[in-house]
């Protein structure tokens, strides 16, 4: 938790690399997931566990999609994701666009939040959202939400 940054995602490269993954050389996106995750795990195993959700697609159980991805869930996603699609990458703009979407729909952050957690991972907790969805990028999160729309 108090190792920098840098050094992290130059081990969790290393790590995934291990495990068969591409990893960019740079490890610029494996130091971001490094910055985001590294309060929420006890070591660089649990770390290198969550890094590799961002280069894997999600499988959905029966189970997350029942529980999660109902039609008010699914209309929430549709319209965030159309949202994306224009939004400026930055982690500024992100946000505004997932408080867009939940004033346009009247829901609140966890309805749309672990929907949407579930459509990019497969799972229910993360990071925090507008930081995931900065990391991952733009190509990656609407393509791993068209899967569930």
């Amino acid at each position: 938790k108090l190792a920098d940054d840098e050094r992290l995602g130059t081990e969790i490269s290393r790590r995934l690399k291990m495990r068969g993954f591409d990893v960019p050389n740079d490890g610029a996106s494996a130091t971001a997931i490094a910055s985001i995750n590294k309060d929420r795990v006890a070591n660089l195993n649990a770390l290198t566990d969550i890094a590799e959700q961002f280069y894997v697609m999600p499988v959905i159980s029966d189970e997350l999609k029942n529980l999660h991805l109902s039609d008010a869930a699914k209309a929430a996603l549709k319209d965030l994701r159309g949202r994306l699609e224009s939004a400026e990458w930055q982690l500024a703009e992100l946000s505004a666009s997932i408080k867009a979407s939940l004033t346009a729909t009247g829901l609140k952050m966890p309805q749309v939040a672990i929907p949407l957690r579930v459509a990019l991972f497969g799972q229910t907790q993360s990071a925090a959202i507008d930081k995931v969805l900065s990391v991952l990028g733009r190509e990656e999160t609407l393509k791993r939400m068209a899967r569930v729309l």
